[in-house]
């Protein structure tokens, strides 16, 4: 994997934001996948993910809450190059008290 581009940058206390393109070596690792969930459990509200292919097409986008690094998060590949794009909360969840760690 070849890293092409890599941004980070703090939003605010416990947001970050990350860009990041690379190149990986196209691999066939599965001839197609569908799948999309909204409310399936605690911590996702929304994912969806779309693969033709392997890497000659994959596409993920999930929003999601009360786990470790919640946000949002987006992937799109394309002939072996990959877009990924996050906004998310630095911090970690913890499950027994069900509130943020510190």
């Amino acid at each position: 994997m070849k890293k092409l581009i890599s941004y980070y940058k703090q939003l605010s206390k416990y947001k970050n934001l990350e860009f990041e393109v690379f190149k990986s070596k196209i691999s066939f690792y599965d001839y197609g996948k569908f799948i999309l969930k909204i409310f399936s459990d605690d911590s996702i509200i929304f994912y969806f993910k779309l693969n033709i292919l392997g890497e000659i097409f994959d596409f993920d986008l999930m929003f999601n809450k009360n786990t470790d690094h919640a946000g949002v998060k987006f992937n799109l590949t394309i002939f072996g190059f990959n877009i990924s794009f996050m906004i998310y909360d630095c911090r970690h969840w913890d499950y027994e008290n069900n509130k943020w760690c510190n």
